[in-house]
C-alpha cells in the first residue's frame, strides 16, 4: 500500500447541547477504503455518543435518543474517487507516456498491465516535472 498523504481536518458532531469538535489525521492510502471511522470509547462515553448498527445505521448525541444522525454510504463516494483516479491515469498516459514506444506486438491486456504498473510505479522514473 502507498500513502497519497495525510489529512488534517476537524470532526464536527453539531448538537443543540454544544457541538463536538475533534481534530483528526487521516490518512489516504492508494488501493484502501475504509467504511468506518472509529473514535476512541473515551469520546464515546464523554460526549454521550450512541452508534446502532441496525437497518439503517445512524447515530445519537448527548440525551435525545430521538434525534438520530445518519451515516452516509461510502460507497458512493468511492466510485468518485476511483473516476478521480482514471482521470489522473488518463492524464498520465496523454502527457507522460505520449512519446513512449511501447511494443505493438503486445495484446491490448499486456499493453492495459504495462500502462497500470508505469502509472502505478511513475515516481521511479526520471521526468521534467
Amino acid at each position: 500500500m502507498y500513502h497519497l498523504g495525510i489529512l488534517e481536518t476537524n470532526i464536527v458532531f453539531p448538537h443543540p447541547a454544544g457541538s463536538i469538535r475533534m481534530k483528526k489525521e487521516i490518512v489516504v492510502m492508494d488501493n484502501c477504503t475504509s467504511q468506518h471511522i472509529i473514535l476512541r470509547n473515551d469520546y464515546l462515553n464523554i460526549y454521550g455518543i450512541d452508534i446502532n448498527n441496525h437497518k439503517d445505521r445512524y447515530f445519537t448525541i448527548g440525551e435525545n435518543k430521538r434525534k438520530k444522525f445518519a451515516f452516509f454510504n461510502m460507497s458512493k463516494q468511492i466510485s468518485i474517487v476511483s473516476s478521480k483516479k482514471d482521470t489522473y491515469k488518463e492524464e498520465f498516459v496523454n502527457n507522460q507516456l505520449v512519446e513512449a514506444q511501447i511494443n505493438p506486438s503486445l495484446s491490448s491486456k499486456m499493453r492495459q498491465e504495462l500502462i497500470d504498473v508505469l502509472y502505478t510505479y511513475n515516481n521511479a522514473f526520471a521526468s521534467d516535472n
